[in-house]
């Protein structure tokens, strides 16, 4: 009998711990519709808290209603008493007594609805903030067991990833090496550009000054030629 209420207690405990880690495996996506069932509670108490406030608005419309009531019934009443009007004051004094005792009932439940809002306000703003902080719970949570994932596969794959890398890197080298030759190639293309920019600029300056000395000859032979002519006129008239 005993061997036979332990097999049974190692049932049970086997299938607690097959349910312990049915949780444990699904803690993140529990947690997550824990969260959502808190929202869904919080929109129905948004819905209570709306339904008193409108049983508030109600109340204390009624309540002016009345006042202003009652007040209209005193003024009669001051008439009744002025005219000795018996029967008229024992009208309006019952009509403002009973409706001085509906107020005070309507200003009771006003008194309990106030302090049942408010009630309803500080819990609902309680849960909403923990709600908040049960979500940055949860995104956290999210990216600390992406990490974990991430790094129990990548712990798995290691050989194959260094023989990756290794590769990688062989191809990496070579792309640098085609670059590297490229950009030299570049660079000297821009300094024989550089260096056929100065010869075509020392070419230009020299044709420049080439042009202004055949200029200047031509000038100074003008000129000559010139004065040459002016002196053998002055001799002819001499």
């Amino acid at each position: 009998m005993n061997l036979l209420q332990k097999i049974a207690t190692a049932f049970r405990g086997a299938g607690r711990e097959t349910l312990e880690q049915v949780v444990d495996a699904n803690g993140l996506r529990i947690f997550e519709q824990e969260i959502h069932d808190c929202q869904h509670a919080i929109t129905t108490a948004k819905r209570q808290l709306s339904n008193v406030l409108a049983e508030r608005m109600r109340l204390q419309r009624d309540i002016t209603e009345v006042e202003s009531a009652i007040a209209g019934a005193e003024g009669r009443l001051a008439d009744a008493i002025t005219a000795d009007d018996a029967e008229r004051m024992r009208r309006d004094a019952e009509w403002i007594a009973d409706k001085e005792q509906f107020k005070r009932k309507q200003s009771d439940k006003l008194s309990r609805i106030r302090d049942h809002e408010a009630r309803l306000k500080k819990g609902l703003k309680a849960a909403v903030r923990q709600v908040e902080d049960y979500q940055l719970e949860l995104r956290a949570m999210k990216t600390t067991e992406s990490a974990r994932r991430a790094t129990l596969e990548t712990s798995g794959h290691i050989s194959l990833i260094d023989n990756r890398l290794s590769r990688t890197m062989e191809s990496l080298d070579r792309i640098k090496s085609r670059q590297q030759a490229f950009a030299d190639s570049m660079e000297a293309m821009v300094e024989v550009d550089e260096v056929l920019s100065r010869d075509q600029e020392m070419h230009r300056k020299q044709q420049q000054s080439a042009a202004a000395a055949v200029l200047d000859r031509v000038r100074r032979g003008m000129e000559d030629a010139g004065n040459r002519q002016a002196a053998g006129a002055e001799a002819v008239r001499e």
